[in-house]
């Protein structure tokens, strides 16, 4: 597994309330539990967006690192999976990261939104 590329960006939108956060991972090769985001001590993450990008075949997976997989897609040759409703998709407890998974040694792009509570 390479992974290239990974950016963590923070920006402060008028009256949203929180610091919106942004991850974004670019992998090659089988991925296995490689973490895509780590809160602050003592935050949870409250993710609030996914895109998952693969350039193959593939199965991707986020996961909780206490509470284990939240989320597989199955993606066909050159796929998207983008999900980005109103209300949380996933809240880690404090301290949980998140993690990835990929099946099969294709190129994966990872990109999540979200902030961090206390």
């Amino acid at each position: 597994m390479t992974r290239f590329n990974r950016q963590r960006i923070q920006w402060s939108p008028v009256d949203s309330g929180f610091t919106p956060i942004s991850q974004y991972n670019e992998f090659t090769g089988i991925v296995s539990d490689s973490v895509v985001w780590v809160p602050k001590n003592g935050f949870r993450i409250v993710l609030m967006g996914i895109l998952l990008t693969t350039v193959g075949v593939n199965t991707l997976k986020l996961k909780g690192s206490v509470r284990g997989v939240f989320l597989t897609v199955p993606m066909n040759a050159v796929d998207n999976f983008d999900i980005s409703p109103a209300q949380p998709i996933w809240v880690g407890e404090k301290d949980e990261t998140l993690t990835f998974d990929a099946s099969d040694a294709n190129g994966s792009f990872v990109t999540l939104y979200g902030h961090e509570d206390s």
